[in-house]
């Protein structure tokens, strides 16, 4: 999804061509302007960066193209378990339990915290939002990087600690949602998209409970789905399009 107060727009070209008059005449700055067309086209397609494509030789599949710019390389002996996308990011985890980023840097969000993914701090998930990345350790702590203006990187105290670890995230557009191991859902970041209230990370009345725990969730731009050991489904949050109105 992208930010439309980010785009950013390139002024349209204007080329024009002076006709040539009868006789002749006018032709040598028509030809003037088409040589000068001639050497922009050149001169662009050559300062564009060539795009890369890599294959893991493991034969693990994994594969990326692009222009990528790495927290750290992915080597041949490296198998990738896990990968999420985010705006213009990618994150992977590895193996080992490293974690790999790379792509739009712009908040932070490709620049892994030192000391999460080492030997002694393994990463377990994964998950990509707008511009900030989350990842569940192998103790059950969270780690989040990347942009905080609404506070999607702010874990909640109490969330991931040894009495209360976190088993899986998901990551939206400005907020972050976590499914604890007792089944119970945290939420924290943005609850607007704006000057609207739309309830993303209100996480409601009775989802979450020990008679009604959550296995998983799913985090869109601004709404949040619960998956219910039971089978069924939990929908809160932005429903301008019906996405939380389940099927009949």
């Amino acid at each position: 999804m992208t930010n439309p107060e980010e785009m950013t727009i390139a002024p349209r070209a204007t080329v024009s061509a002076m006709t040539p008059s009868r006789g002749g005449r006018g032709a040598e700055p028509v030809r003037t302007r088409l040589l000068w067309l001639l050497l922009v086209i050149a001169t662009t397609l050559a300062a564009r960066p060539a795009t890369a494509q890599v294959v893991d030789p493991t034969g693990s599949n994994f594969a990326i193209w692009g222009s990528p710019s790495f927290n750290r390389q992915i080597g041949p002996d490296d198998v990738v378990v896990q990968v999420a996308g985010g705006n213009g990011f990618t994150v992977s985890l590895l193996s080992d339990g490293s974690v790999a980023c790379w792509g739009y840097n712009n908040s932070g969000q490709c620049e892994v915290p030192s000391g999460i993914g080492t030997p002694e701090n393994p990463v377990a998930s994964v998950a990509a939002g707008y511009y900030h990345t989350v990842a569940v350790l192998a103790d059950g702590s969270v780690a989040c990087w990347g942009r905080n203006y609404h506070g999607q990187c702010d874990v909640p105290s109490g969330i991931g600690t040894p009495e209360n670890p976190v088993t899986s995230v998901a990551a939206g557009y400005r907020h972050t949602v976590a499914v604890l191991a007792d089944g119970s859902v945290a939420c924290w970041g943005s609850n607007d998209g704006g000057p609207t209230d739309y309830g993303q990370s209100d996480v409601p009345s009775g989802i979450g409970t020990p008679e009604n725990p959550v296995t998983s969730v799913a985090a869109g731009g601004s709404h949040t789905v619960a998956l219910l050991a039971d089978g069924s489904l939990a929908c809160w949050g932005y429903n301008v399009y019906g996405q939380c109105d389940l099927p009949s």
